[in-house]
């Protein structure tokens, strides 16, 4: 979950960009995500719901990742030729 924060961390220090804000998944719908499974685990116990919660929420983490690299990567370039 961590990767995504540190990609616009990152970006953003680089002071050419205000915000890298985009992505598939933000922190609120992770968050929801792992709360959804984490109430719904007690009231469905034969199904693995936090499990997949947890699964779900690492493939998100990693594909707003690559969102956001790939925005800064064209912001920066952009800039660049500028």
């Amino acid at each position: 979950m961590i990767m995504a924060s540190y990609v616009r961390a990152r970006a953003e220090a680089t002071g050419k960009m205000a915000s890298c804000n985009v992505g598939f998944a933000g922190r609120q719908e992770k968050l929801g995500l792992l709360l959804a499974g984490l109430f719904l685990q007690p009231l469905l116990p034969t199904l693995p719901l936090l499990e997949w919660a947890i699964i779900i929420v690492g493939v998100a983490s990693h594909v707003t990742a690559v969102q956001r690299l790939h925005y800064a990567h064209r912001i920066l370039r952009g800039s660049a030729l500028s």
